[in-house]
């Protein structure tokens, strides 16, 4: 769990935003542990089942150690007094601005990849596509709405998909632009731009609504009684 009396340096601008954001991925990892402890008491330690919160809850939780380390060490002043006492502050905030945004996009990404791996499992067995190697945008519509959760959950989905593909792009939305509501919220994203609106808030909100619905699908009684 997160010390949450940490000192982080007030060199940061954003150092508020940040500790709570941090706070906010450790408390969303946390909710999910009854799920989890659920499935590996019913359904045993390394099974389908359980696998289909673990793998995803794993890379939560490794978000909210990166986290945490980031905190004691780019974040505490005697880091930097100890390691680089002449350097100009400028060039710090540069570099905690550039590791935020590292640890904002690789993290997505990972999550939504693990989420696609498990999805790929579930939709050869709960669902009927046919397709021998299919696109994670066919996969996650699928499963979703076998779940009965495509009302919930479908532009989530969407969204993460679009701003995963930015990645390999360096933040650069290159496939023709469209708009995702999310949450009561537009967002644009337009061809040939970078995306601009991956704040702390907006990286919390999606973040939790991913882990909801791999929560949403374990606890099912679809999910629970099949033999998958």
């Amino acid at each position: 769990m997160l010390n949450q009396n940490v000192m982080i340096t007030p060199m940061y601008p954003q150092q508020q935003q940040f500790q709570l954001f941090a706070s906010r991925i450790d408390r969303i990892t946390q909710t999910a542990g009854p799920s989890l402890q659920f499935l590996q008491n019913n359904f045993g330690l390394g099974t389908n089942k359980t696998s289909g919160l673990a793998v995803p809850l794993a890379g939560f939780r490794d978000y909210v150690l990166n986290l945490t380390a980031t905190i004691d060490t780019f974040f505490n002043p005697q880091f930097w007094q100890t390691r680089m006492p002449m350097a100009p502050i400028n060039q710090i905030h540069t570099f905690q601005n550039h590791q935020i945004t590292y640890l904002k996009f690789s993290f997505l990404f990972s999550i939504v990849s693990l989420i696609e791996s498990e999805m790929r499992k579930m939709v050869r067995y709960f669902c009927n596509l046919t397709e021998a190697k299919p696109a994670f945008g066919n996969i996650y519509p699928a499963v979703l709405a076998r779940f009965n959760l495509n009302g919930q959950y479908l532009e989530t989905y969407k969204i993460a998909r679009l701003i995963r593909n930015t990645v390999h792009n360096n933040g650069v939305h290159n496939d023709p632009s469209t708009t995702v509501t999310f949450s009561g919220t537009q967002y644009q994203f337009s061809n040939g731009q970078p995306i601009g609106f991956f704040a702390f808030a907006f990286n919390g909100d999606l973040l939790e609504s991913l882990l909801n619905s791999m929560v949403a699908i374990v606890q099912s009684n679809l999910y629970q009684t099949s033999n998958y």
